[in-house]
């Protein structure tokens, strides 16, 4: 049969499919995506799928496909564990994919932030994406195809173009670390990418960690 599988980020679109016979565990599936992304750091990532009820789910790699899922085949290629230390990554790739998802969390009021969270996380991200600040190629309208946060201002874009003027390039120490190192961070103070309900009066915010989910509280 054939899969369609999708990688969607705020700044990325990659569609594509491929062949898997009627049997196949979701392991296959998710080492034939990580091999067209030439990804090798695969322990951070996985795929996801919509059940019946329209909730997210991730697909079991130990598992058949065509047990776990019955409607339309397609996945969603997504960040399922942040690392605690994102400097030991060895990966442009890796990082890039992390990048994706975070900026795309952030963007969408998933992950909740500060004002100058945003803009310092904002001014990453321009580094990451257009690197040093150029005054002569980049204009007062060159942030306006980003977008850092759900209700952008003016005042907002204004001081990312300013931290962003800051930045210098440094090989030992490049802006997708930063951006990472940056959100990790603020993961452990402020963990909201994924509800989990332990009851009918308490739904805490956790974050899945590389370690195990960690709470808001601080506790894991």
């Amino acid at each position: 049969c054939i899969v369609r599988f999708k990688l969607n980020h705020v700044c990325s679109h990659l569609s594509s499919s491929l062949s898997l016979q009627k049997r196949a565990k979701g392991q296959y599936l998710f080492f034939q995506v990580c091999e067209h992304l030439n990804l090798l750091e695969k322990d951070y990532f996985g795929l996801s799928f919509k059940d019946n009820a329209e909730q997210r789910c991730w697909l079991d790699p130990t598992k058949e496909i065509k047990r776990q899922i019955y409607s339309q085949w397609q996945f969603a290629f997504s960040v399922k564990f942040y690392p605690l230390d994102p400097s030991q990554l060895t990966e442009d790739i890796t990082r890039y994919l992390l990048c994706l998802q975070l900026r795309q969390d952030i963007a969408s009021g998933r992950l909740p932030c500060s004002f100058v969270t945003h803009a310092l996380l904002g001014s990453y991200t321009l580094q990451a994406e257009l690197g040093d600040h150029d005054p002569e190629e980049h204009r007062l309208d060159y942030i306006s195809d980003f977008q850092f946060a759900p209700n952008q201002t003016k005042e907002l874009e204004e001081k990312v173009v300013e931290l962003h003027k800051s930045h210098r390039s440094d090989c030992s120490n490049p802006a997708s670390v930063c951006l990472i190192v940056s959100h990790t961070h603020l993961l452990t103070s402020v963990p909201a990418l994924k509800e989990l309900n332990v009851s009918e009066t308490q739904s805490p915010r956790c974050v899945m960690m590389i370690t195990g989910l960690l709470s808001a509280d601080g506790t894991s």
